[in-house]
Formats: structure tokens, sequence, C-alpha cells
């Protein structure tokens, strides 16, 4: 019985039963609310309840433990790209693929997961200098996934997928894994920008990364800077294109966000570079791909859709540094 209930009786019950319970606790409405404590019932439910909250409050913390553990490996891994970059001199360490998820949607949102945002990027890529510095559209591969009965988002980073919400799980796990010829899988450095918001909803689908060895860390660019993706994104005053009512439309579309967040990741990465002490060799490549331009074509895509709804200026965006001529 619930403490309510409990003292409504005090009120509601009539006749014998409610003289028979005020004299047992001698007309005093008090005693009678304490004694609720005591019941046996009442006691047992109480720890059970006191149990499952511990065990909810222990779990919460192994989580926080455990993310610190694998954000503290990720920026490890993150340094020793970066110094292995500078010395052009591949490393084990420093052997790796960066990647970084969102989602559209959330757990409290009525049409649950709506989109699965992914963009990849391998450190061998950069560090053995085979890569158009300028060109971060081909160097940083992604996909939007778009769960079936949704609208169709605008990706400018990749193409759209459309998938059933029953094939998410098997999705997510097939782009955490990446085959390394006959040496099994490619380890990751998972990124993203609020990712304990990605991991939660990782977990509510069966994903754990303590089951995912491919995984050897998090990286979490709201970590570096507070704030919204476009905020951190205009702080680095990095490709955003916006209409002339001066909104981020390619914004909250997964495969773009996933993408925007490695620039960021890439652009942090420089500039941690060039604030270090006695820091040395050339990783100014990490900075053209943060600054590359857009591609010239998705964007012209998105653009015409959105027109359509928002009047958008599509002369003032091609004439835009932001875009690739």
């Amino acid at each position: 019985m619930k403490y309510t209930q409990w003292k409504s009786l005090w009120h509601t019950c009539g006749g014998p039963t409610r003289d028979n319970l005020w004299t047992k606790y001698s007309h005093n409405r008090r005693t009678y609310n304490a004694a609720y404590f005591r019941e046996e019932t009442t006691i047992n439910s109480n720890l059970e309840r006191g149990m499952a909250a511990f065990a909810q409050w222990e779990m919460k913390v192994t989580r926080q433990i455990r993310s610190q553990e694998q954000y503290s490996a990720g920026v490890a891994a993150a340094r020793a790209f970066v110094e292995a970059l500078a010395a052009c001199e591949m490393r084990a360490d420093a052997d790796f693929v960066f990647v970084s998820i969102d989602f559209e949607g959330g757990l409290r949102n009525r049409a649950g997961i709506t989109e699965f945002g992914v963009a990849k990027l391998d450190t061998r890529d950069i560090v053995s200098k085979t890569v158009n510095a300028y060109s971060s559209a081909s160097t940083i591969s992604g996909h939007n996934y778009l769960l079936a009965k949704c609208r169709k988002q605008h990706c400018m980073f990749g193409d759209t997928i459309r998938i059933d919400k029953p094939q998410l799980a098997a999705t997510i796990k097939a782009e955490l894994n990446i085959p390394d010829g006959s040496k099994g899988q490619r380890r990751i450095v998972l990124v993203g920008h609020g990712l304990h918001n990605e991991q939660l909803i990782l977990e509510r689908h069966d994903v754990k990364l303590g089951d995912l060895h491919a995984v050897i860390g998090i990286l979490d660019t709201s970590e570096y800077m507070g704030g919204s993706l476009e905020t951190l994104l205009d702080c680095l005053s990095l490709p955003l294109p916006r209409n002339r009512n001066g909104r981020a439309n390619s914004l909250h579309c997964a495969g773009n966000d996933a993408h925007y967040t490695l620039r960021a990741l890439l652009a942090l990465l420089y500039l941690q570079h060039q604030e270090g002490e006695g820091s040395a060799g050339d990783v100014e490549v990490l900075d053209q791909l943060a600054r590359a331009p857009l591609p010239l074509r998705m964007a012209r895509n998105q653009i015409e859709v959105e027109d359509e709804e928002e009047d958008l200026n599509y002369d003032s965006f091609v004439d835009s540094d932001f875009f690739e001529e």
C-alpha cells in the first residue's frame, strides 16, 4: 500500500473499521501515519526500492568511470595520431579510424530514432600524405541512414540509405566493424558531440561499447568546448552555410552532423598542436581538411529543395568561399 493510500484510510474508512482504527492509535493521526513506516510490508517494499535505486546508481557510476577511461584512451590515441603526422611516420598507437556518429530523434521522441549518421576518417590516409588536403568530401567518408516512414533529409556528405527500425542495431554494429584484411578489424576511436546521448541510444539498442573490442577510445567534441555543435563550428570559423534568415539549415541531419563533428575535431587537434610548447612538424593538413570547401553539387541540391520551402537566395550561397568550385 502506498503512503497516500495509508493516510487516506484514516478519513475514508467508515463504521466499525474506522472506530477500531482510531481506537488502535488513540485517535492520534500522526501516530497512525508514522506506523506506516514500521509495517513489515512497507519495510520490505522500501528495501526493494532502495536496492533497485542503488543498483541504478551503481550502474550509472560504473558507466561514468568507464566513459572517463575510454575518453582518456581516446585523447591518448588522438595525441599519438598528431605526433605521427608531425613526424611523417605511422606508429602502431596512431593506426586507427576516427568514426563519428550522430542520431536524430531520441529515446523520448514519440517517433523514436529517425536518422543515424556516420562519418569516418582513416589515420593511415592522413599520415601517409595520400589525401588531397583541400577535399574533406573524399577524405571523410560517410552515410546517412534514414529510418523508414521518416521524411527524407538532405545529406551533403555521402549518400542517404533507407532502413527499417529493426535494422538499426545491426547497421550500427556493421559501421563499427571495419575489416583490416587478414589482420582482423581496424581499431576505432568513436567521436561525437555530446556523446553521452549517443551512448544511451547505443545501449538501448543493445550496442555496448564494452563489447566492441575494436573501439579503443572515445572523443567528445563538447568536452573541448561546451555548447551546441553549431556554436562550436562558429567559434572555430568552420564552413557552415546559412540561409538569408541566418539559419544553419544543413544541421540536424545525422550524416551532416557526424561529418561536421569530425571537421571540428580536426580543427581542435590542429589548434592544440599549435598551442603546444615546442611543437614541431607539419600538421597543416588537419586545418586544411577542417576548412575544406563544402561539396558544391550536394550543397546546390540541398539549397534548391529548401528554396521551395523557405525562399532561399541561392546566389548568396554560390558566391560563398565555403563551396568547391
